[in-house]
């Protein structure tokens, strides 16, 4: 198999049962989302690349709750409490 020398896509090496060892090529997985505040993995986002999330539906993108595919949980938290404490 002749493998391209573009780094798009990633390189991955498997054991034929010929016993030869051939490199298959694969997309590159995207980074898990992080919370900017406390740089915590982002729960319920996919680990895909932009490109990615174009095909896919809004509801597996991102939860559908305030602040959603951008705070962590306890971020969120924190944020919700301080916004109701300035409107009072």
């Amino acid at each position: 198999m002749r493998v391209s020398k573009s780094k798009s896509l990633r390189r991955v090496f498997v054991k034929t049962p010929g016993g030869k060892t051939v490199a298959r090529l694969k997309s590159k997985t995207g980074t898990q989302a992080t919370c900017p505040v406390t740089g915590q993995k982002l729960q319920g986002t996919p680990k895909v690349r932009p490109s990615g999330l174009r095909n896919m539906a809004k509801s597996k993108k991102k939860p559908s709750r305030l602040f959603g595919g951008m705070l962590s949980s306890s971020a969120a938290r924190r944020e919700i409490i301080r916004r109701a404490r300035v409107d009072e």
